[in-house]
């Protein structure tokens, strides 16, 4: 990997989320590139300047972080891929405020794998490929890592499961590093 890393494994949550102001993770992607349901630019920069309070870990968070292993687990059983969990956080060499907290890499593949969670109202989302957002959040890992392509996993409504395969794309990725350096 083209990247230095730090663990995550032994720290508190508080300690992560503050960790993860100190740069521009895969979660920060779309929002940068004004493409976020969730977040813009004012807002990633309000919040990397430490202007707003920590957000409150939501029902939604809590449960996806709980889930997280079982969607790693059913991503590995349906696939037959062997999935590793990561707990570290990945800095670029070149640009070291781009960081990256990947959920797990494939061992013996250059891939991660990212595990989302959603409500059955957005199964819709989730239909015809993979929403935008996380298609920016996967080629920022990717940029990261210097793999070659990614899988995202999707427990929709606690009874679908949903996984795609995501190729790097180095135009994409030309691009979204050059707004997250503007930034």
């Amino acid at each position: 990997m083209g990247a230095t890393n730090m663990s995550t494994t032994e720290i508190s949550r508080k300690n992560f989320l503050a960790n993860r102001r100190l740069g521009i993770g895969g979660s920060d992607a779309a929002g940068i590139c004004g493409i976020s349901r969730w977040k813009t630019p004012l807002s990633i920069y309000l919040d990397k300047l430490g202007f707003t309070p920590d957000s409150a870990e939501t029902d939604a968070i809590k449960w996806g972080i709980k889930l997280e292993p079982l969607i790693l687990e059913a991503f590995q059983e349906e696939t037959g891929k062997k999935v590793r969990s990561f707990r570290q956080q990945l800095s670029d060499t070149t640009h070291s405020f781009i960081i990256a907290n990947v959920d797990a890499i494939i061992p013996g593949e250059k891939a991660g794998l990212e595990a989302k969670t959603c409500n059955a109202y957005k199964a819709s989302e989730w239909q015809n490929g993979i929403p935008d957002e996380y298609m920016l959040q996967c080629q920022h890992y990717m940029y990261v890592t210097g793999f070659t392509h990614w899988y995202i996993a999707c427990l929709i409504g606690g009874q679908q499961f949903k996984w795609y395969e995501i190729h790097r794309d180095d135009e994409l990725i030309t691009n979204l590093v050059q707004r997250e350096v503007s930034f």
